[in-house]
């Protein structure tokens, strides 16, 4: 299982390296000039572990560039996370996204999964919060390259389909958000975002 999942990989990253998709995908751009625009998220053929963002940004300088991250996402450590995170996936839920928020004093993320771009919106359904305050033993610490789960400040099992990535380590959210899965390539299209 593991030597699948890491030819998946190997095979993925060598797609990526080639660029031969990339053309595809930005012949369906928009020139909207969206900062941070996600043109597509990918997971190769069948749901796996390994999923692709596609993202079109703008430099502070103004120059638009293109790039690529790979995440893989550990259902060991957040089942009920990663299952929705995968189903919106494959349901095309995150196409043409923004993300709405990127900070980079603090704590340096950037904040995605939001259809209405505002920081509000999010999916018809809600899911359980994995994480050590509601319950659940989640050893995946918020460091930089590391994805979790947004969720609102009153309720642990508000989570729907907005999620941030970290630039930066900020284990201050250990055991308060539902960390996911990690960054396995592309973390300088991140760090070039914020």
């Amino acid at each position: 299982m593991k030597k699948a999942s890491t030819l998946r990989l190997l095979s993925l990253l060598l797609a990526l390296l080639c660029m031969s998709a990339l053309p595809l995908l930005l012949s369906s751009c928009e020139e909207d000039g969206s900062f941070g625009k996600i043109e597509g998220y990918t997971a190769s053929e069948d749901i796996t572990e390994y999923v692709r963002m596609d993202l079109r940004y703008k430099t502070a300088g103004g120059q638009e560039k293109t790039g690529s991250i790979v995440i893989r996402l550990y259902s060991s450590v957040a089942p009920i996370t990663v299952a929705n995170f995968q189903e919106l996936v494959s349901e095309g839920f995150y196409d043409g996204l923004i993300f709405h928020r990127i900070l980079k004093s603090g704590v340096s993320i950037i904040q995605g999964g939001d259809p209405e771009g505002t920081g509000y919106g999010g999916s018809d359904k809600t899911i359980k919060g994995e994480f050590d305050a509601n319950g659940w033993l989640n050893p995946l610490s918020h460091t930089r390259g590391v994805i979790s789960m947004a969720r609102n400040g009153y309720s642990y099992n508000s989570a729907s389909s907005q999620f941030f990535i970290l630039a930066s380590d900020y284990p201050y959210w250990d055991g308060q958000y539902a960390s996911f899965g990690e960054v396995v390539y592309g973390m300088d299209v991140i760090d070039a975002l914020v």
